[in-house]
């Protein structure tokens, strides 16, 4: 995996019912992602409102293959090389949000 968390308890591509989506984000705005972040981090506040609503489940047997060049499935393209200043910026705006949840 890519990613060590998503063996446990972390997803990154997520499976979720019609029902879930119609109950808005966590800061009461309508949507199931929260728009605000540039690309990264958005997965998580997915995962930690739902585990707050106790609508989240692990699926352990499930298997998604992530093309990403960090599982050396993919090219480093102009997107994927500006992962690093949009991470500092969505994980800032996580960091602020996460109270929500937690």
């Amino acid at each position: 995996l890519t990613n060590e968390r998503t063996a446990h308890d972390h997803s990154t591509h997520t499976l979720v019912a019609r029902d879930y989506v119609h109950r808005g984000l966590i800061d009461g705005r309508p949507g199931l992602l929260c728009e605000d972040y540039i690309h990264e981090w958005c997965d998580d506040e997915l995962v930690g409102t739902a585990i707050k609503r106790g609508a989240y489940a692990h699926a352990d047997d499930s298997i998604v293959e992530h093309l990403h060049p960090m599982a050396d499935k993919a090219e480093w393209d102009e997107t994927y090389l500006r992962m690093r200043t949009r991470m500092r910026a969505d994980r800032a705006l996580f960091n602020r949000r996460r109270q929500l949840w937690t």
